[in-house]
């Protein structure tokens, strides 16, 4: 499992591997607000975010896991799918959220659906 965090680290919990992966981008969860022109530059950086995705392809290279399960990308961005292609492992992505349809995730432009 891998998940984005403010710090890197490793950590079991129950029995699970949980890889903590610092969040390598301008703008995320753990930082301040900035703005408006910040954050845009953010979404667009996070369609594709090769810095994330490399750090997953290493995850990838040392697990070697049989099929890889994705649902909330938000911080990997498809660029997790992209290492998981290189390396030939089976996808399944669960689509719990807008992410893939919104940069806000919520479909909401000036409190009205989008």
């Amino acid at each position: 499992m891998a998940c984005t965090a403010p710090e890197s680290s490793v950590n079991v919990v129950n029995g699970v591997k949980v890889y903590y992966l610092k969040f390598k981008s301008i703008h995320g969860p753990f930082t301040d607000r900035y703005s408006f022109l910040y954050k845009r530059f953010w979404n667009i950086r996070d369609i594709y975010n090769l810095a994330m995705g490399r750090a997953m392809g290493k995850i990838l290279d040392k697990e070697k896991p049989d099929v890889v399960h994705t649902n909330n990308i938000t911080g990997f961005s498809i660029a997790i799918w992209h290492e998981v292609h290189k390396r030939n492992f089976r996808l399944v992505h669960t689509l719990r959220d807008y992410y893939l349809l919104c940069p806000k995730n919520s479909m909401f432009s000036q409190e009205k659906i989008a």
